[in-house]
């Protein structure tokens, strides 16, 4: 267990927000700093400025970039609405979904898109002396059903597979080539998220058999440790997660820490899994309980299991910060 060790010359308990599709930047957040979604999405000041004040506010461990999941199938065509201060944006239209074959990767890709404001964001709070920074790339699998569609892809692998491979192979060339560019600009720590990859969406063998290499093919390109993000039901792919060589993995609420524990081996730290209902709805003292849960289940990294939503009250983040600092 030794990426918090790594990152933050320290063992655990840590309160951080590494991980999750949502990012760490709530509402009430935005209104202490008085930076809004949707400018801060486009900014790389105003990101920057943003994910630094939420980490003075809160007492959280670290900052972390973007705060959407959207960069990468904008970069493809997909048409992105970019909600409000409250709503995060979504891809409101998948671009391949008739012709996915025809899927091909942008030229210069580090230059398209929103990835200059990242790069540029993360060059910005280096110069702040942020300790940690950490940033997120989609994954091949995730980043392909983003582009052709949900339901395209879940029927594709079904009905044509080899298909479906072949463009995730392509695919991946866009995570490792984002994770060496956010790299050389001073990120710490990448999460790779692939929310695609859960047992919801597709079954156990094509994970194993398609996703697991490519996802292996990413950690091989990078000497920076790197996190696995499934958010919904991983537990039929755990011993094939325990297989990949990411430094730590997500787990909801719902997983025993424990029983994962045995299925993916000692190395991989273990980041959650504190409910994000209990974050949004639930009290101050209900957060400190369900931290101090997780504490004595051996969990290093503590945060929600997919982020701070926006609806998340800045006292509940620093009950879970405060509860983390007194097992100091």
């Amino acid at each position: 267990m030794g990426l918090t060790k790594e990152l933050f010359k320290k063992q655990g308990p840590l309160a951080t927000s590494l991980a999750g599709c949502q990012g760490m930047t709530p509402l009430e957040i935005q209104e202490n700093a008085e930076i809004y979604w949707p400018e801060a999405h486009k900014d790389p000041e105003l990101m920057a400025e943003l994910t630094f004040k939420a980490k003075e506010l809160t007492g959280l461990k670290n900052v972390r970039i973007p705060f959407d999941a959207c960069l990468e199938p904008e970069i493809f065509g997909a048409e992105v609405d970019w909600g409000s201060k409250k709503n995060d944006p979504y891809i409101d239209n998948y671009p391949y979904t008739e012709n996915p074959e025809e899927i091909e990767i942008p030229h210069k890709i580090t230059d398209k898109g929103r990835v200059p404001v990242v790069k540029k964001a993360i060059e910005l709070l280096n110069n702040k002396n942020t300790d940690v920074i950490a940033t997120t790339v989609i994954g091949p699998t995730t980043l392909l059903g983003e582009v052709m569609g949900t339901e395209n892809l879940l029927r594709k692998t079904l009905t044509d597979r080899d298909l479906v491979e072949n463009l995730i192979n392509k695919l991946t060339e866009v995570p490792i080539k984002l994770i060496e560019h956010y790299s050389e600009a001073g990120a710490d720590v990448i999460q790779v998220i692939e929310p695609y990859c859960s047992t919801d969406m597709i079954t156990p063998d094509v994970f194993k058999e398609v996703s697991a290499p490519n996802l292996n093919e990413i950690h091989k390109s990078t000497k920076k440790p790197l996190i696995l993000h499934i958010c919904g039901e991983i537990d039929e792919i755990l011993p094939t997660i325990g297989e990949t060589e990411y430094e730590a993995i997500t787990i909801h609420p719902g997983l025993n820490p424990k029983e994962v524990r045995g299925q993916i081996g000692e190395d991989k730290e273990i980041i959650g899994n504190i409910s994000p209902d209990i974050m949004a709805h639930g009290t101050p003292k209900e957060v400190e309980k369900a931290t101090e849960k997780a504490i004595e289940k051996e969990i290093n990294l503590i945060e929600p299991d997919d982020g701070y939503v926006s609806i998340v009250p800045l006292e509940n983040i620093k009950a879970l910060t405060k509860t983390v600092e007194k097992h100091r």
